[in-house]
């Protein structure tokens, strides 16, 4: 998970994710690092500053194909979603 350090991700965060997923999950996390890191940093750079916290609470959801994920985002107003997401992380499940 060293990919995660290279993209602003601590230790500590990547305990959090280990300990909060399965062990499915984490090791797709690792196996799928390519479309994982596309998809954060698809995310950071759309402009959401809370993109580690959203990651580390949802980290299933960016083990999708990188244009799917894409879409999801590019079928809503780009402010009005970041303003979204950066108030409260939780909507990401709901996209």
């Amino acid at each position: 998970m060293n990919y995660l350090e290279k993209i602003g991700f601590t230790s500590d965060d990547i305990n959090v994710i280990k300990k909060s997923t399965t062990s499915v999950i984490f090791n797709l996390l690792s196996e799928q690092r390519r479309v994982v890191n596309a998809n954060i940093l698809y995310l950071r750079d759309l402009g959401v500053t809370n993109y580690k916290e959203i990651f580390i609470k949802y980290p299933d959801l960016f083990l999708i194909d990188n244009s799917n994920f894409k879409e999801i985002f590019e079928k809503y107003d780009k402010s009005d979603l970041i303003n979204k997401l950066n108030n409260n992380l939780d909507i990401f499940v709901y996209l």
